[in-house]
């Protein structure tokens, strides 16, 4: 096995991995490999040998005891190197002990004598991943100089079955960029076809080597700009399609690219160094390729640079003030200006060269996303300053953990960085220079016969979708946020970088992109464009108000969630369907022709029956590819999966898909219920009685899903612990909820001080299980092992706290949130317009839910946010829907609890039955708040509350309707 295999294999490669411990509810993970079981294996060896050294030289007195010991020299030469031995093997011991260990016991007493440097102003995730990410290098390293210490770097590179290290693990980016600035403006094609060295002489033999040493350095640096897979999780396609058609996606697209690589390159004069390439080579050169596909990979992650921790030590020399700099303004001008004449160059030739203007699209859609991205935050910050709050972001505020960039770039569902928002106003000079070059009428023009010249070839290219990605990036609004938080586009989003209208061929440009999307829909199954491009395409005629064929725009972007029904898998296709979904819903909420865009959703197989199936949880992967190949619309469509099974009864496996789509799909459902009438959407409950009841079944289950977080969550502090919560539709879990209210009373001292004594005692066992194992086993296993903490400082307590602060479980709460706002929603426009789902068959599955979400109370998001704003209405508006809908409903329910009376004692009650009960004890404790309020109201007092009008409107035609209604006798009584 090579080194290059091993340096890539590490923590993801079984064949690496003997073991794995897993530390903080297997929030992090360490592993022991065949370094670690070798070094245990010598550990073992020296417990053993030590003891039997010790009794060896216990026993050498007994030497002296030998008959004329004096007089003979074999038992004193004897006795002498049984001594020397065992001095040895202490040595040897004490030795290895200290080699293996050297790491925690440095660490220790740096940490003792405040020697240890280190930013603890980073987050202790990211100090502890990057270590484990450093280690695995070293580890590498330490392999290649153990096996191959006599190879040249050139060897090393050159021997890909033997060693195979890139040329990075042997310079720095520096060096690499001094090797490749001497790269005179001959090519090396000539070399390698004229014979090889043998037919040259000996200078031009030494020439070529410097050539192809040279070459060698820029395709390391090209190696090193690519994407890359951020990390082992599992949320990635495994077939390249970061790199392919998914770009730009709100939560990857920090982390595609090493921005630890993109810095060094950036201070190292990188650019300056690409354009003296590029200035001193011929355009067709491939050194004019390898500098465009450089500056691409680099550029693409310069945006990101200035939120990092590493960024804030530096007062001078950082991101912004680097980009603050004319000169670098007029550099990357002159860049960009270079690459739009080689493509211009490329597309004027009757056969273009594929892969060079690959290249310098590449690095011109680079570019602009960079600067549209800065361009949008930039905006947002002026937003932000008007309202008073930038000074709140900049301390670590609430707002700054909603834009995408404050989170590790190691992880997409990483942790926060903890850093204020940079001022963007520095680099405002440069992103107007960026944004000036790409405006301009000649590069748009070159820009739009790109398109033109590769879209009508057979084969498909990256070419036309980098081409469209520069588009979008300057006409579209940017999406800063990792989640849309109710936001819709373009009126809540930072307005785009520029604007067609303001162009002199304005017809023109809007011409092509409409051709472009009749071609899409002409020949949907065998267009060159990538789903994501077409998405791009429909972003830049919604934001750039092209709205004349809204329903052909429409038309392209189910073909987009059918690509998604085709393809379930990772976690980013996900990512990517909810986008898709947000965009048809801007579409038609700003659209002219609403109702021809609804019909086209309703008869679609990526429009409403891709909706219904996004409603629940878990999808059958064959069912949904077979949906969308026989393109069945809503009048035959059922439900995949059904949603009342527990976690635990779920199929395993590939057959089964966790969808995340449902807060984008409820909302769409929704605004396409109220949009038009019901019955232009749905079939009658005649019809198809099974799709209601499956709709309601997965609604209600996703209301449950955002009531389970408190329940759940109440179960974690029950100190007696007790059933988990059943995933049904029963109230058994409010007498335990009862049990615990009577348990923690104010007054048990005891029981609070045993539970802060408890939660002192867990963290004080995890931080010394996380420091052993951290120090020790990642010790053993690693030999470069640098801990990221020192012996006294306490990292169980921030890492578990942090653990909680995740991209993850902010995405999942804030979803949770806006799914049930629109379920509740669907379920009162539905009740509302069907009087037929109140019959039992409907009733059993909505009204126990609707009763628990009223009586019951929401989980609340992290403060870190900043959304009360937005929660508190979520939870107005969700009281007030479920008031609403159980007044309107509770006349039905309470005659058919008096036609099914109440079971015998030894049954248990049904669900609505018990919501019932539920229900009227709580309209009896609203009543009696309500006469203390009257009473109180007469001193001058009021009652605390802090409900809406139209919530306590909806409440109180609800307490009416429940006091008109003639109850049964047991529901009275209870």
């Amino acid at each position: 096995m090579s080194c290059g295999e091993i340096a890539q294999g590490q923590r993801s490669d079984c064949r690496f991995i003997l073991a794995k411990v897993k530390l903080l509810k297997g929030n992090m993970v360490s592993t022991v490999g065949y370094v670690g079981a070798t070094s245990l294996s010598r550990l073992f060896s020296l417990v053993c040998l030590i003891p039997l050294d010790l009794y060896l030289y216990r026993a050498l007195p007994d030497l002296r005891g030998y008959p004329n010991y004096h007089l003979q020299r074999g038992p004193q030469r004897l006795h002498e190197a049984l001594v020397l031995l065992c001095i040895v093997v202490i040595l040897d011991a004490a030795l290895t002990w200290a080699l293996i260990f050297f790491s925690p016991m440095y660490s220790t007493c740096s940490s003792l004598f405040c020697l240890m440097d280190g930013d603890r102003a980073s987050p202790s995730w990211e100090r502890v991943d990057r270590a484990q990410r450093e280690t695995d290098m070293g580890l590498a390293w330490y392999v290649h100089l153990k096996r191959h210490w006599y190879l040249t770097p050139m060897e090393a590179q050159a021997d890909i079955d033997l060693c195979g290290l890139p040329g990075y693990w042997f310079y720095s980016i520096k060096d690499l960029l001094n090797m490749a600035l001497q790269r005179s403006q001959g090519g090396e094609d000539d070399f390698e076809l004229s014979g090889g060295l043998r037919k040259l002489g000996q200078g031009s033999a030494r020439s070529l080597l410097i050539q192809r040493r040279e070459t060698r350095a820029m395709k390391t640096l090209q190696g090193l700009s690519g994407p890359i897979k951020p990390c082992t999780c599992d949320l990635f396609d495994e077939e390249g399609s970061i790199d392919g058609h998914m770009q730009d996606i709100a939560q990857v697209s920090r982390c595609t690219h090493d921005v630890d690589a993109g810095w060094d390159f950036l201070v190292s004069g990188g650019y300056l160094a690409m354009l003296q390439i590029v200035r001193s080579c011929p355009a067709e050169s491939n050194d004019v390729q390898l500098a465009a596909s450089i500056c691409g990979g680099f550029a693409s992650s310069l945006s990101v640079l200035p939120w990092q921790p590493t960024q804030r030590r530096r007062d001078t020399l950082n991101a912004l003030n680097i980009l603050k700099d004319d000169d670098f303004g007029y550099c990357i001008a002159d860049l960009l200006r270079s690459f739009i004449h080689v493509l211009e160059w490329q597309v004027g030739k009757q056969t273009p060269d594929l892969s060079q203007a690959e290249a310098a699209m590449f690095a011109i859609s680079s570019f602009a996303n960079a600067a549209s991205d800065m361009h949008a935050h930039y905006h947002a910050l002026s937003v932000l300053d008007e309202c008073s709050s930038r000074l709140t972001c900049r301390l670590g505020g609430n707002s700054v953990n909603m834009f995408m960039n404050a989170f590790t770039t190691l992880c997409p569902l990483g942790w926060p960085l903890r850093c204020g928002i940079p001022d963007f106003s520095k680099a405002k000079g440069w992103i107007d220079g960026v944004l000036t070059v790409l405006s301009e009428p000649k590069t748009v023009e070159t820009l739009l016969r790109t398109i033109a010249t590769f879209s009508d070839q057979s084969v498909a290219s990256k070419v036309v979708a980098h081409a469209i990605r520069a588009l979008w990036a300057m006409w579209s609004c940017r999406a800063i946020y990792w989640h849309r938080f109710d936001k819709r586009m373009p009126q809540d989003f930072p307005p785009p970088a520029a604007l067609i209208n303001k162009l002199s061929n304005e017809d023109k440009v809007t011409g092509i992109l409409k051709a472009l999307v009749r071609q899409c829909n002409e020949s949907q199954w065998t267009s060159i464009l990538s789903p994501f491009s077409k998405l791009h395409l429909a972003k830049i005629l919604i934001c750039q108000k092209v709205r004349d064929i809204d329903p052909e725009v429409a038309t392209i972007l189910l073909q987009c969630l059918c690509y998604w029904r085709h393809t379930l898998g990772s976690r980013e296709l996900d990512w990517f369907a909810s986008e898709v979904i947000e965009t048809l819903h801007d579409l038609i909420d700003s659209s002219e022709d609403a109702v021809t865009i609804a019909k086209l959703i309703r008869d679609s197989p990526g429009g409403l029956s891709c909706l219904l199936l996004m409603l629940n949880s878990h999808v059958s992967r064959i069912r949904a590819v077979r949906l969308a190949e026989n393109k069945d619309d809503a009048s035959t469509c059922r439900l995949p999966y059904g949603p009342f099974n527990t976690p635990g009864r779920c199929l395993e496996g590939s057959e089964i898909h966790y969808c995340r789509c449902n807060a984008a799909a409820t909302a769409l459902l929704y605004r396409l219920l109220v949009s038009n009438h019901p019955a232009t959407t749905l079939p009658p409950p005649e019809d198809n009685p099974d799709l209601f009841v499956d709709m309601i079944k997965a609604l209600s289950w996703i209301v449950l899903s955002l009531m389970r977080q408190v329940e759940d969550k109440d179960d974690e502090n029950d100190l007696d612990g007790g059933d988990r919560y059943g995933y049904g539709l029963g109230y058994s879990h409010s007498h335990r909820v009862e049990g615990k209210l009577n348990r923690h009373r104010r007054g048990c001292w005891t029981c609070r001080w045993w539970s802060r004594a408890r939660r002192g005692l867990s963290h004080l066992k995890s931080d010394i299980t996380l420091k052993s194992t951290l120090l020790c086993l990642e010790s053993l296993d690693n030999p470069a092992w640098r801990p990221p903490f020192g012996f006294c400082e306490g990292m169980s307590c921030p890492l578990e706290d942090s653990s909680e602060d995740r991209m993850e479980n902010f995405e999942t709460s804030v979803n949770f949130l806006l799914a049930a706002r629109q379920s509740l929603r669907i379920i009162s426009v539905l009740v509302k317009n069907y009087p037929q789902l109140q019959k039992y068959k409907y009733v059993q599955w909505y009204f126990s839910t609707l009763v628990r979400c009223l009586i019951g109370g929401c989980p609340r998001m992290s403060r870190q946010l900043g959304l009360s704003a937005l929660e508190g209405q979520c939870h107005s508006e969700m009281r007030e829907v479920v008031a609403t809908t159980l007044a309107r409903t509770v006349r039905a329910v309470n005659e058919l609890v008096e036609d099914n009376p109440s079971p015998l004692p030894a049954e248990p009650p049904s669900p609505i039955y018990q919501a019932l009960t539920h229900l009227k004890t709580w309209a009896d404790s609203m009543a009696a708040k309500d006469k203390l309020q009257k009473a109180l109201d007469l001193q001058g007092t009021a009652v605390s509350g802090g409900a809406s009008h139209a919530e306590n409107s909806a409440i109180d035609s609800l307490l009416m309707e429940m006091k008109s209604l003639a109850l049964p006798c047991s529901i009275q009584s209870t």
